[in-house]
Parts: structure tokens; C-alpha cells; sequence
């Protein structure tokens, strides 16, 4: 599909800390350069993170940035609070897919994820984590995956289509997490959800 025909723009979700400025920019812009690389979005790197930290400059509490990208490379950025942490261990529904594995829209954050938010919303669920055709755990609908296992955690292989979530690599970077199949029976015991802006949570299978 040519670039004028993209019919969504990516996202990019951080979390702005007063101290830090955005956690893990430089990797976000790194997954935003890579995506509009792929799918033919213009993507100019420096006025990001000239637009963001413009965005940020001066704010005092702690929040959630939006980064959205169009095709043709302009950009809006989004500002708010985080929500306040939820109890844990939430509650997570498992369940199949809602396009098939190969379906190129798992693999970028983009604004056409309604058949994500949708099949959330369904459940009723603080998050709904699916799994393939093969039974095999892939992602939540807005976090990646993880089992702890003998200290380490343990997080679906990207190489099943998972998008590729900043905070599930910076904890393989850091030694912390391996990816590994993991299945239903996998979380069983609990697990743990995350994402960027709200870091890790202890989840439980509704």
C-alpha cells in the first residue's frame, strides 16, 4: 500500500517522568523510525524529540505523552495524567486472536486496533492477553506478557508477531527477561503484565 493510502497513523506511548523527561525516549523513537520505515511513513527523528520535549518542557507531574505519526509525516502530540494504579493482581481473559497471526497490523502500533480494544472491552477485564491458532501466548491487547520462572522472566518470542514493545526489550537488554512458547497452562499460577507507561503488574486469569 502506497504511502497516501495509509488510512492510519502510528502511536507511540511514553511516560513522562519530571526527572527523567520521557522514560526510554531514544527507544521509542527507534520503534517509530523502523515502523515508518516499513509501512512508507515520512519520519523526521530530530523534530520528534524537538516536538516532545517542547510538549514536556516545564511540566511538573508525572503523565502519558502520545506521540501520533501520519502518513505524510506530521505529528500531534497528547498530553494527560496516568491513571491511578489499579489492584493486583488484575484481572486478565485469554482468548484467540481477533485477526490471524500473520496479520501485519500486530506488529505496529498503530491507530487501527479497534479488533484489540474491542475484543478488551468484550471481556470486561483490566486486559485481555491472546493466544494464536497453535494455542501459543502472543500479547495483550496494550502489554506484553511475562512468567516468572526461576528469577527470570519469561515473554512470548517476537518472532510469533508480537509487536515490538519497548519495555520487553529493554528487560531482555538488561538480562531480565528470555523469550520462550508459553502457553495456558503457563499462567496459571499468575503472571505479569506491562507495558511502557505503567511499568510491570502481577495479573491473574479471570
Amino acid at each position: 500500500m502506497a504511502q497516501g493510502q495509509r488510512s492510519f497513523d502510528l502511536i507511540e506511548t511514553m511516560r513522562f517522568d519530571p526527572q527523567e523527561g520521557i522514560v526510554d525516549l531514544d527507544r521509542h523513537l527507534d520503534r517509530l523510525g523502523k515502523a515508518s520505515a516499513d509501512l512508507e511513513f515520512r519520519f523526521d527523528r530530530h523534530a520528534a524529540r524537538n516536538e516532545l520535549q517542547a510538549a514536556t518542557f516545564g511540566r511538573k507531574e508525572r503523565g502519558m505523552v502520545r506521540l501520533l505519526l501520519s502518513p505524510k509525516g506530521s505529528m500531534a502530540i497528547q498530553l494527560k495524567p496516568l491513571d491511578s494504579p489499579p489492584r493486583m493482581p488484575v484481572a486478565v481473559a485469554l482468548k484467540p486472536l481477533p485477526v490471524a497471526s500473520d496479520d501485519f497490523r500486530l506488529r505496529y502500533k498503530t491507530t487501527d486496533r479497534a479488533f484489540y480494544d474491542d475484543a478488551r472491552r468484550e471481556t470486561g477485564t483490566f486486559e485481555t492477553v491472546f493466544h494464536d491458532e497453535q494455542g501459543r501466548i502472543t500479547e495483550g491487547s496494550r502489554t506484553s506478557v511475562f512468567v516468572e520462572r526461576d528469577g527470570k522472566l519469561l515473554t512470548p518470542p517476537s518472532a510469533l508477531g508480537l509487536m515490538p514493545s519497548v519495555l520487553r526489550a529493554r528487560l531482555i537488554d538488561e538480562g531480565r527477561a528470555a523469550e520462550q512458547v508459553l502457553f495456558r497452562e503457563d499462567l496459571a499460577n499468575g503472571f505479569l503484565i506491562g507495558n511502557s507507561p505503567r511499568g510491570l503488574m502481577k495479573a491473574v486469569l479471570a
